[in-house]
């Protein structure tokens, strides 16, 4: 599941209650889903892909993230990147994405989980 829902994101041009939904749903993996539509309109799910402190609230204390926004004349829109490193440099989760939100969700995934 971890690399079917990095993909959505990936592919994702901004965030959505749907991704979040999907976020929560594999991060907390709850034992009851509520019967209503949207689901998400029943439970207190964060907003990880449109809140950089959604995003961080997954982060372990011990990660090193950098953020930052690449903006280049080659390119027809800015990307944000993040990386997460443990001390010593190891990079343990690396995002491209259109928002910094997404892009931070994404390395946080690939960090935890992939």
């Amino acid at each position: 599941m971890t690399a079917a829902l990095i993909a959505r994101l990936e592919a994702a041009t901004e965030g959505s209650r749907e991704l979040d939904w999907e976020i929560y749903l594999f991060v907390e993996r709850p034992a009851v889903i509520p019967a209503v539509e949207p689901p998400w309109s029943a439970m207190d799910v964060s907003h990880y892909t449109t809140s950089l402190d959604a995003a961080r609230s997954l982060w372990h204390p011990d990660w090193y993230p950098l953020l930052w926004r690449r903006e280049d004349h080659e390119l027809t829109e800015p990307e944000w990147w993040c990386q997460i490193d443990l001390e010593g440099g190891k990079t343990i989760g690396h995002a491209v994405a259109r928002t910094p939100e997404l892009a931070a969700i994404i390395a946080t995934l690939k960090a935890r989980w992939a």
